[in-house]
């Protein structure tokens, strides 16, 4: 697979043309807060986020394959070999654990590398460095070594390069102590973490997505100035809502504030995070908004199992917004399985959030979900939480095998959508999406016998 590397973006010129799926086509997002008339691309975001740093602080330089005289495979550093000479823009063998190790090195001299990878599955060859050489040289040295260093470049679902170029690692990097992780989505996101990353003393890796370079961003004159910089380990709230937290990273922001944008139409108020940083994470913002509304659903593109939306949940869950919950926490993410070439199954393997779901019990507040008292649950009382009759009544059913059927058992409790969306969610459900899981329920053990009562014969 090495060997084919320096063909893969003169192989993407040359591949015959795909028409564009609607979850990948271009367009453009207007900042919450901007009314300046400034536009901006992820892509220019990026490249002047570095140019900025570079002109600022020369220890920081450039380094990956066809950085400097392609201007790399996604033209992010365009014109920066002009500006700074081949110096502090040096184009690579194809060998990402040689110049992984290389930037390592540096970054322990005192320099401030930007090692950009072609794409995150490459950097699995540089894992050792990243984990091991980066991420731990502070702790292992107690605290006398800094690695500043910032590994950059696309992550997750690309179009049309099937199962080895499309993964997602925001779940991989965010479990690693030593390192922090940032998934940004807008032009804004892509500049202030950018910088944030240059300036960090500690390992940062930054995931991009392909898929987003061209997407325009109208943008604030603060975005704009040089000193701009976004806080690592702070989420963002894109959208404000009072009837259910959608948390997303990454170009799922986009899809998230799309589904929003037409649920509105019906009074459904969603309230959109940006998570932006992956790692540490903003639990607090997450919190805050799920007392308010009541309900959860994350989204993400990357694989369902040991995904940062079930980090997510576990944390809503082990945390004071338990008590505050109308229905079990969903998540949204890729099908399980390597991601396919064909057009019309890797359509089926991205997520979609489907604004159907969001509108379907036990989601929504306009159902028998929100007249059930609280205090049926409050206080940590997860005994009727965990028990069938409350997952049925948030739906507005009594215990059954399926919602909907009319014999009580409590054997199948629907964790992420009930069985009677099948029909209204489509493809959605066909490919695995959103997960419906079997839990089983404990049976409770008998109750004891009365004192003076004859026990069994």
């Amino acid at each position: 697979m090495a060997s084919l590397r320096a063909l893969r973006a003169a192989a993407a010129v040359a591949r015959p043309q795909r028409l564009t799926p609607a979850a990948f086509a271009p367009c453009s997002f207007r900042a919450m807060a901007s009314s300046s008339g400034n536009q901006m691309t992820v892509r220019e975001a990026l490249n002047q986020a570095m140019d900025e740093e570079m002109r600022r602080d020369k220890t920081v330089f450039l380094l990956g394959e066809e950085v400097a005289q392609y201007n790399g495979a996604y033209k992010v550093s365009k014109g920066l070999l002009d500006k700074f000479g081949p110096e502090r823009v040096i184009d690579t063998p194809i060998t990402e654990m040689g110049f992984a190790g290389l930037a390592v090195g540096a970054a322990m001299a005192g320099l401030k590398p930007i090692c950009e990878f072609m794409t995150f599955n490459f950097a699995m060859q540089a894992i050792d460095h990243i984990v091991n050489s980066a991420a731990k040289t502070r702790y292992m040295s107690g605290g006398t070594v800094n690695v500043p260093i910032v590994f950059r470049g696309p992550n997750g679902a690309a179009a049309g390069v099937a199962a080895q170029h499309s993964q997602d690692y925001a779940a991989w990097y965010g479990q690693i102590p030593g390192l922090k992780v940032v998934s940004p989505w807008s032009a804004e996101d892509c500049k202030g973490l950018m910088k944030a990353a240059i300036r960090d003393p500690d390992p940062v890796v930054v995931l991009e997505n392909e898929i987003m370079y061209g997407q325009m961003f109208e943008v604030s004159d603060e975005v704009m100035k040089d000193d701009f910089i976004l806080p690592i380990g702070k989420a963002k709230v894109e959208k404000e809502g009072t009837d259910i937290t959608v948390v997303a990273h990454s170009r799922a922001v986009g899809q998230a504030l799309e589904v929003a944008k037409e649920l509105e139409k019906d009074g459904i108020k969603v309230e959109v995070i940006n998570l932006r940083s992956i790692r540490p994470l903003d639990i607090d913002t997450i919190i805050k908004s799920v007392k308010k509304t009541n309900r959860l659903v994350t989204v993400e593109g990357g694989f369902p199992q040991y995904s940062v939306g079930s980090e997510i949940c576990a944390q809503i869950m082990e945390s004071d917004a338990f008590d505050h919950l109308d229905a079990p926490v969903s998540r949204v993410t890729g099908a399980d399985i390597p991601t396919p070439y064909a057009k019309n199954l890797e359509d089926l393997a991205f997520p979609r959030l489907e604004r159907s779901v969001l509108k379907k019990k036990p989601f929504t507040k306009n159902t028998a979900a929100s007249h059930q008292p609280k205090s049926r649950f409050s206080g940590g009382d997860r005994k009727y939480f965990d028990s069938g009759d409350y997952a049925m009544s948030k739906a507005g059913k009594s215990s059954s095998n399926e919602v909907g059927s009319e014999h009580p058992s409590p054997e199948r409790i629907p964790h992420s959508v009930p069985s009677n969306l099948k029909k209204d969610a489509g493809p959605l459900i066909e490919s695995s999406l959103i997960h419906e899981a079997n839990l089983k329920v404990d049976t409770p053990p008998p109750a004891p016998a009365a004192p003076g009562a004859a026990g069994p014969k």
